[in-house]
């Protein structure tokens, strides 16, 4: 199999995923405690306001590697065909599982 430059940063990104995932939690804490929500409350109870501005950075940080995994993924497939769909692949699924939970979250369903 062909490794090319695109197909392995899409794998780096993929492996990323996890490590962006936990450091956008800790955002999410750190900005509800600056904003002076007690630790461990929900964010359904903030307003709308506060709300947003939790939501919009940790949503960035979250989603960035799985954006770029695709992005990655997508040159590698032109590039070297189909057996570099895997890690577009799984990228997708776990950028559709965070916007998911973010979206759970910010109305608070």
């Amino acid at each position: 199999m062909v490794v090319n430059k695109y197909l392995k940063a899409s794998i780096t990104w993929v492996v990323l995923i996890p490590i962006f995932y936990l450091l956008g939690q800790q955002l999410f804490t750190f900005i509800l405690w600056a904003l002076g929500y007690q630790p461990g409350q929900v964010l359904a109870s903030a307003q709308l306001l506060d709300r947003l501005i939790v939501v919009l950075p940790v949503g960035a940080v979250m989603l960035f590697p799985c954006l770029q995994a695709i992005r990655y993924g997508f040159a590698a497939k032109r590039h070297i065909g189909r057996k570099a769909f895997a890690p577009t692949l799984i990228a997708a699924l776990a950028g559709s599982f965070i916007f998911s939970v973010l979206l759970v979250s910010f109305l608070g369903i």
